[in-house]
């Protein structure tokens, strides 16, 4: 971050990273040149949010399970693992099946 003197301005000086750092606090001192020379001190705190800028991730590719023909409904057959490190929430959607 840098603060420019005049008008007072905050501006961003690199791309910000939520998952790297979440806020930042910066400590601004103005002084004048009287004699003798006055200075006041301000804290400057900038919350970072989390843009959603990680996709989801499969822990593997492809997933398969077997079963039996007769197996009652509402049996559970396997679980996927999913990798998500965006505060988003996942919405899992089933695809049409391929026979």
């Amino acid at each position: 971050m840098m603060v420019f003197a005049i008008p007072g301005i905050v501006m961003v000086t690199k791309q910000l990273d939520y998952e790297q750092t979440k806020e930042y606090v910066i400590t601004v001192q103005a002084s004048d040149g009287g004699s003798p020379s006055l200075s006041s001190t301000a804290v400057i705190k900038i919350d970072v949010t989390d843009a959603n800028d990680n996709r989801p991730v499969f822990v593997q590719a492809e997933y398969q399970a077997v079963v039996r023909e007769d197996v009652p409904v509402n049996t559970s057959l396997l679980q996927v693992r999913i990798l998500h490190s965006a505060e988003n929430p996942l919405i899992l959607q089933m695809m049409q099946p391929t026979r």
